[in-house]
């Protein structure tokens, strides 16, 4: 009785389909890592226009601006924020965004989502930032186009 010829894969096919799977995930994994940290971007400026409104309804209860993020009603200052955007009083391997308010005068203050964690190699729009006059701005090489 004639025994059957091996049926499989030679090692050029194997290595063809390990060079077609390498070019593939080449092109995925960029696009997916840019994904990513354009979702966590949303997630910050969220939080920040959040925080505005916080800022203004707090100005129109006592004729000024809080001094603190804790008397907005988040728990420390500053506050981390995970890409779900919930507030967290430390860093945390989740974080992605660090709150912080500053330069609060009678007149005015700033908001700033400074990238932590995975989401610092956002070079494209880098620190996000509201002052209260409402002009949004980010410090990376794109930033006019990073609140669009």
């Amino acid at each position: 009785m004639p025994t059957p010829p091996n049926r499989g894969f030679t090692l050029i096919e194997l290595m063809i389909a390990v060079a077609i799977l390498a070019i593939i995930v080449s092109i995925a994994l960029p696009s997916y890592r840019n994904y990513i940290l354009k979702a966590n971007r949303t997630a910050a400026k969220t939080a920040l226009v959040e925080l505005q409104a916080r800022q203004d309804g707090y100005y129109v209860d006592r004729r000024r601006y809080a001094a603190t993020l804790t008397a907005l009603g988040y728990p420390a200052n500053p506050t981390w924020i995970s890409a779900t955007g919930e507030p967290e009083t430390e860093e945390m391997d989740r974080s992605i965004y660090r709150l912080e308010l500053s330069e609060v005068t009678v007149k005015g203050y700033r908001l700033e989502a400074i990238p932590v964690g995975a989401q610092a190699d956002d070079a494209r729009c880098g620190t996000l930032s509201v002052i209260a006059s409402g002009r949004k701005q980010a410090s990376g090489s794109d930033g006019v186009d990073c609140w669009r």
